[in-house]
Order: C-alpha cells, then structure tokens, then sequence
C-alpha cells in the first residue's frame, strides 16, 4: 500500500482525479484478495433505499450475495443489498473527516436501525462504513498525529452524530493506523442506595449508560499465527480487515469462523482512551432498557447481542 500510495502521488501532481481513483482502486483490490469471493465489490456509486432517497457518492460498496448481476451495471444500489460502504482519500486531511462523518450519518439513516430487539441492534446500523487513506498529512511523531486524528473523529461526531448508530466504524490510515468504533454498555448503582435496597428491587435501582469511542490500537500477532521478525505486529490494513470481518459476521454467520481467527490471531493492546462519549439511558429503546433491567451483567461472548 504504502509504494502504492507513492506512485498515486507522483500521479496527483499532474491529475488529482486520476489519483484517486487510483487510491479507489487499491483498497478495492485489498478487498477482493482478502474478503470472501462470493462478496461483490464495486466502486462508484450512490445508495438508493425503498423510500426512494439517495445518499452522496460513496467510492467503494460491498453488496451481498444475492445482489442481481443485471442491477450492478446501475450506479445506484439498493440499501437493502449494501453491506458496507467506504469513502477513500490518497491523504487525509482535517475537512476528509468531517465530510465523512456527514456522509456517514447520511447513509446510516437512510436504512432504520432495527430497535427493540437486542443492545446491538439498538445502536449499530445494517451498513458498515468507514474511511480509509493511504497517508495523512499531519505533521509530528506518530503518537501526537493519532491523538490528533482520535480528537478530530470525537469532535466531528459529537456536532453530525445523533445517535450511536450513526458513528463512523472504521478509519484506516495505512501508514499509520486504525480506528474501530467500540460501543460499550455499563450498568450503574443510582447514588445513595443502601446494597439491601438494590437486593431487593434491582430493575427499579439500576441504570445504564453507553460509553462510545473510536480506539486506536497497536495490536501483535498471538502464537496461534505463524509470524516472522518482520510481522510480528498486525499492520493498519490487517486490524482494518479483522474490524470488517467481525462487522460483516454479525449478519452473515458463514463469516465467523473466520472473524474469530484473525481476532484472537491479533492480540489486541488498546491505548488508554480519551475519546469515549457518554449517552443517555434514554438512548437504548424502552423495551431493551425493560429487558436489561431484568439481566444479570455477563462477560463478554461471541456473537451475543446482549453481552
């Protein structure tokens, strides 16, 4: 990727639009070599959904399966067929960012979040999307510039994001590093209940919160992957396979086997995150907040959406 970009930067100098499509052109082909074959993968285009709405042009789509071949000659795709959609740019700048968080939250409302059947569907749109770019162009070592990137995703959020749903899942900077949406739900104490109060009524003493935020991480490969001394850390595009992967698996369980072998082939060190966004009770549904209430908190397991 990283002599790829090189050459779409020779390109840019004389043809920006040549450049990216070039830039288009690559992740595709990233895409192509490491997602399922039966997977469709086409660049250019806009989203269409049953009301008739169209989103802003987005440069690559994953469609499903089943998507008609006749209907892939159309730059118009049905939402109801898009699995995942992505903005790609040769180097990321500050308004990249912006305009892909907007165009995010345009797509994502286009296809209703399917809420009051689990805490996942309450707050993760059917369509995965994210932004990725070869390069960027921040100055400074590479913490500072990834602190600065986290910053820019929180603050871009925060002003086009009204709900959990419409968050970015992904950006990827190839040379730098990868940034997956986490969602996390937390259960509360109110303050100054005795514990024999909460013994006793605990669906009328508890409260929940998201805690939201994009994670950067520096992952490493675990023993269960054959590595040699030049990979012994999983690469942005890798980490950005293994988000898309599990993204994709949730809906499509043929995908989970695999999704589960990358993500405990990447044994994952999250830095310390600054950028996690608080949102109300209020914002999962009643009837999941009704059927929280009467959950025992459990760990963490595979393809559980309550867990």
């Amino acid at each position: 990727m990283q002599s790829d970009y090189k050459r779409v930067r020779s390109i840019a100098k004389e043809d920006s639009g040549t450049a990216g499509d070039s830039a288009e052109e690559d992740w595709a082909h990233v895409f192509r070599k490491w997602l399922p074959s039966y997977l469709k993968i086409v660049t250019k285009g806009r989203i269409v959904n049953i009301d008739g709405e169209t989103s802003p042009q987005v440069d690559i789509l994953i469609l499903c399966d089943a998507y008609p071949e006749e209907m892939l000659r159309r730059k118009l795709y049905l939402a109801s067929g898009v699995l995942a959609a992505f903005e790609c740019k040769s180097t990321l700048r500050a308004n990249h960012l912006r305009e892909a968080v907007e165009t995010c939250a345009k797509i994502k409302k286009l296809v209703p979040t399917q809420k009051g059947i689990s805490v996942r569907k309450d707050v993760q749109n059917p369509i995965f999307f994210g932004l990725l770019a070869h390069d960027h162009d921040w100055k400074g070592g590479k913490s500072k510039v990834e602190q600065t990137i986290s910053t820019y995703i929180k603050t871009q959020s925060g002003d086009h994001c009204k709900s959990p749903d419409e968050l970015l899942d992904v950006v990827c900077v190839a040379s730098l590093n990868t940034w997956s949406c986490s969602k996390r739900i937390f259960r509360t104490l109110n303050a100054g209940l005795a514990i024999s109060d909460v013994a006793v009524s605990i669906s009328t003493r508890m409260d929940w919160f998201l805690a939201i935020g994009h994670m950067f991480e520096r992952p490493r490969l675990a023993s269960i992957y054959p590595a040699t001394d030049v990979q012994k850390h999983v690469m942005p595009i890798g980490a950005l396979i293994v988000h898309l992967l599990t993204g994709l698996a949730w809906d499509d369980q043929r995908l989970r086997p695999l999704a589960e072998y990358f993500s405990k082939a990447k044994e994952s060190h999250p830095r310390p995150d600054e950028h996690m966004r608080e949102w109300p009770n209020d914002t999962l549904s009643e009837e999941v907040r009704r059927a929280l209430s009467q959950r025992e908190p459990s760990e963490c397991r595979w393809w559980d959406e309550w867990s």
